[in-house]
C-alpha cells in the first residue's frame, strides 16, 4: 500500500461514501448525490431529507438509491428522475446495502433479509444469533457483514451461514467498541467508521 492521494475533493456534508462494480464512486451530501470521478451531481426531490443508506447500479445499468424513513418506518426505493420506484416491505429497518446484482439486503431488526431485484421477493437470509445489530454490508461474493453495538462485527456467507466473528478486541491492542458503521470493498477489505470525527479502522 502506498500513501499517495490520486483523488481528494471536499464535499460539505458528505458522509458514507459508495462505489460501485464498475468503477463509479459517489458521496451524498444532504439532498444532493455527487458523481465523485465525473463530478456530475444527482438531486435527491424525494418527499423527505432521509439519509442515502444504499446505491444501487449494476442492475441493466439503472441507477437508484434507497433510503430508510423514520415515519412510518419504512424503504423507499429511488430512481435517477428522482421519482419513488417502490417501498421496500421492511417492520425495523436499520441499514440496508446493495451487492451489484441488483439484489438489496435489510437489516431488520435482529434479522437480515434479501430481496431480488424487483424487490418483490426475499429470503429471510440471517434469521437468528445478531444481537443489536447497527450496521450492514455486503461483499462481491455475496459475504454479510454486520456490525453491533459493542464493536463485534459477524461475518455469514452467502447462504446465511456464519462463518467468523470479531471484535470489540483487535490484535495488536485496538478496539472497535465505539464503531458506528462499516463497509467492505471489492478486495474484502473492512473499513469501520470510529466515534470521533476523522476515525477509520481499516481491517486487512
Amino acid at each position: 500500500e502506498n500513501n499517495n492521494i490520486s483523488l481528494s475533493r471536499s464535499y460539505d456534508f458528505a458522509y458514507r461514501p459508495f462505489w460501485s462494480r464498475d468503477g463509479k464512486a459517489w458521496v451524498p451530501t444532504g439532498t444532493v448525490i455527487w458523481d465523485v470521478i465525473d463530478r456530475d451531481r444527482m438531486t435527491y426531490l424525494g418527499p423527505s431529507r432521509a439519509p442515502v443508506r444504499a446505491i444501487e447500479s449494476g442492475a441493466e445499468g439503472v441507477f437508484q438509491w434507497f433510503t430508510i424513513e423514520k415515519k412510518p418506518k419504512r424503504i423507499l426505493s429511488h430512481r435517477a428522475d428522482s421519482r419513488i420506484d417502490r417501498p421496500v416491505p421492511a417492520t425495523d429497518p436499520i441499514d440496508i446495502a446493495a451487492d451489484g446484482q441488483g439484489r438489496l439486503y435489510v437489516l431488520d431488526g435482529t434479522r437480515v433479509k434479501r430481496f431480488n431485484p424487483a424487490g418483490d421477493a426475499s429470503v429471510g437470509l440471517i434469521q437468528a444469533g445478531l444481537s443489536k445489530p447497527i450496521a450492514l454490508d455486503v461483499d462481491p461474493m455475496g459475504n454479510v457483514y454486520v456490525l453491533d453495538r459493542t464493536g463485534r462485527v459477524d461475518v455469514f456467507d452467502s447462504g446465511g451461514e456464519k462463518l467468523e466473528s470479531f471484535g470489540p478486541s483487535l490484535p495488536g491492542g485496538g478496539a472497535l467498541s465505539n464503531a458506528k458503521d462499516i463497509a467492505v470493498d471489492d478486495t474484502g477489505r473492512l473499513y469501520l467508521l470510529g466515534d470521533k470525527p476523522g476515525t477509520v479502522f481499516v481491517l486487512e
